[in-house]
């Protein structure tokens, strides 16, 4: 039974939910939040209580007449109704019953991981089928700007691989605790800014309506609202040991660098989850909290809970696994092994182990704070710098840490007591100046379009710095199958076929002493598993990345005015360079075979030949990319 005040009808609020307690910590981890949410309000209709989805993304700036009209295209959908069965004493909320609700299936607010360790961090999908009758309400818990009603909820949980199953239709039950938030939004939106496609910030759309210029979708960006010297506070928690919990909030706190270098002073917080304040929780929809999960998966995620109305950043959560160190110790090992020889053990104990994580940390904080991937970043890094101590303490591996890096494999032996960057923690020059547009004050301005000199200002004064340039990560799923060649992961410096080079001759020579450096103590074959993933698919990305070259196209988001083209083909000669790199690597995969740490723990008969008909899978797509760019250019490959 709710008890709605008669002032919260027709407040927007958002609906999420969270997981609170899970049968599967595999399929849905403790403290994982839907990755959407529903925008709602409560209107009253004669004797009932329609629950209606907001449609928030239309707005008009014609006269009231317009909106009026507007509105009337737009009323939202009824989700639910419910009869008013009395008044509350006083006369001032009304009382209905939501149970039938609260107890149906959303997909919206799927309590399923679909990037979660069941799912092999998304690479099969999670289909989950509603058991109402094993389902039941449990409680109420409310907070002064939301309210939480919690059930059991359980689900016949199956996984696919595309069309084809992958887990029999008699699978086991998943059974959580549900948390379903409806959190109320501010009744005033805040101010929003534009997003623009050449700084790579994290947009919401709205249609705007006018009487001279009819309907157009405008991009706005998601950021907080950080006016009147407003904070924003991390809660981190306790059940993280002490190296985890120094490397989470060094992480979160180094983007006070972007911060204070507009002259904003330290905006970001770190706190403790507080054991003296009976009213905190970290499912308090108030707080931004970094959550200790305890399941076998690798993966950080992070999640934003977003007002649609102005695109306001109204809560975050970060979530770190148990088993993260695994991964990124497994990576450093192959990459900086020879390097860095603390790292030769089984014991995650290393140093740059935590520096791995904390960079890790700093950009999912990135994402929450409103940036994008940034994934061009390191080619804005002269390759000759990378073993440069000067040149890598004060700009790192990448112009972004935004971009997704894991180590140094630039490094030979003696770098690292030289003080070259092996792993970048600091943030680079690209995302001080997003942070900058995100959330800098521009005198003067009332609208988001009075912004818009500002702006055009900042592009224009940074567009011949390679260190300001953002190119956007191409919206295909499988972003090897893309035109945009210089959008990778894992990549160093400002030449990709250096870069491949001394990858793949770190990965043979680390693998080449890895039998000496870890198999005996890896006695119990517990670790070797996780090297296995840091060999396989970086020799198949890497290979398939430079192919990309091959029938590749240059991006860029084009305005008027703009100096760069919106695209250009990559230059023939460097087009048949690519693909004769690639063929060259294809055959010669035989060092894959030369370390024996794989033996008796894998059923594949050559790690060379495994990674060999993948990679000629995969190679078909480069005819399609020809035959696209083929026809974009006069003289090409």
């Amino acid at each position: 039974i709710v008890e709605l005040p008669k002032d919260m009808v027709g407040r927007d609020m958002l609906i999420t939910s969270a997981v609170d307690k899970t049968s599967d910590g595999q399929g849905a981890g403790t403290g994982f939040k839907s990755l959407k949410s529903i925008h709602v309000a409560f209107e009253k209709v004669d004797t009932l209580m329609l629950l209606k989805e907001v449609d928030s993304y239309m707005d008009s700036t014609s006269d009231k007449s317009s909106q009026s009209a507007l509105d009337k295209s737009h009323t939202g959908a009824v989700i639910a109704t419910f009869p008013i069965k009395t008044m509350s004493p006083d006369s001032s909320a009304y009382v209905f019953d939501m149970t039938k609700y609260l107890a149906s299936y959303d997909k919206r607010l799927d309590p399923a991981d679909p990037y979660g360790a069941a799912s092999f961090g998304g690479l099969l999908t999670t289909n989950l089928s509603h058991k109402s009758q094993l389902s039941m309400p449990y409680g109420v818990e409310a907070y002064p700007d939301n309210i939480s009603m919690l059930s059991y909820e359980t689900y016949q949980m199956a996984m696919s691989l595309g069309q084809l199953p992958a887990m029999s239709d008699d699978a086991d039950n998943l059974t959580v605790l549900l948390r379903r938030t409806f959190l109320l939004l501010p009744e005033d939106p805040a101010p929003m800014r534009l997003a623009d496609p050449r700084v790579g910030v994290t947009p919401v759309s709205r249609v705007r309506y006018s009487d001279d210029k009819g309907s157009k979708e405008k991009w706005f960006a998601k950021r907080w609202n950080l006016e009147d010297g407003k904070k924003l506070v991390f809660y981190v928690d306790t059940l993280f040991t002490e190296p985890f919990a120094k490397a989470i909030t060094d992480g979160i706190l180094v983007w006070n660098d972007a911060f204070r270098q507009m002259g904003k002073g330290d905006v970001i917080e770190v706190k403790p989850y507080p054991s003296d304040d009976p009213d905190f929780s970290p499912n308090d929809l108030r707080y931004s909290c970094v959550r200790h999960e305890v399941v076998s998966s690798e993966n950080l995620r992070s999640t934003s809970w977003t007002d649609p109305r102005s695109g306001e950043i109204i809560c975050a959560s970060i979530t770190v696994p148990f088993d993260v160190l695994l991964c990124i110790h497994a990576a450093l090992l192959m990459e900086i092994g020879e390097v860095d020889t603390e790292l030769k053990t089984v014991k995650h104990t290393a140093p740059v182990i935590f520096d791995a994580l904390q960079a890790k940390i700093t950009r999912e904080v990135g994402k929450c704070l409103g940036l994008e991937e940034s994934l061009a970043a390191s080619g804005a890094v002269p390759a000759d710098s990378l073993r440069s101590p000067s040149f890598t303490s004060r700009y790192g591996l990448s112009a972004s840490i935004m971009d997704e890096l894991s180590a140094n494999y630039f490094a030979k032996p003696g770098d690292k007591e030289r003080g070259v960057c092996l792993v970048q923690t600091n943030i680079g020059e690209y995302d001080k100046y997003a942070i900058n547009w995100l959330y800098c004050d521009v005198p003067g301005a009332v609208t988001p379009e009075d912004e818009v000199p500002y702006l055009e200002m900042l592009i224009s004064s940074s567009k011949d710095d390679p260190m300001c340039r953002y190119i956007r990560k191409p919206s295909y799923s499988d972003v090897r199958r893309t035109w945009e060649p210089r959008c990778v992961s894992e990549d160093l410096g400002d030449d990709p076929f250096r870069s491949l080079d001394e990858r793949l001759a770190t990965l043979r020579s680390n693998m080449a002493a890895l039998d000496s450096w870890v198999v005996t103590e890896d006695y119990d074959y517990s670790f070797r598993p996780y090297l296995n993933a840091e060999v396989i698919l970086p020799v198949a990305y890497a290979l398939l990345d430079i192919l990309k070259y091959t029938g590749g196209i240059y991006t860029h988001e084009k305005f008027d005015g703009d100096e760069f083209p919106s695209y250009e083909v990559v230059d023939e000669q460097l087009q048949k360079k690519a693909l004769m790199k690639f063929i060259d690597g294809v055959v010669n995969l035989e060092w894959m075979d030369e370390s024996q740490a794989w033996r008796d723990i894998f059923f594949v008969r050559s790690f060379g030949d495994y990674t060999h008909a993948m990679l000629v899978s995969e190679f078909p797509i480069v005819f399609y990319r020809l035959a696209v760019s083929e026809t974009k250019a006069d003289d090409t490959y």
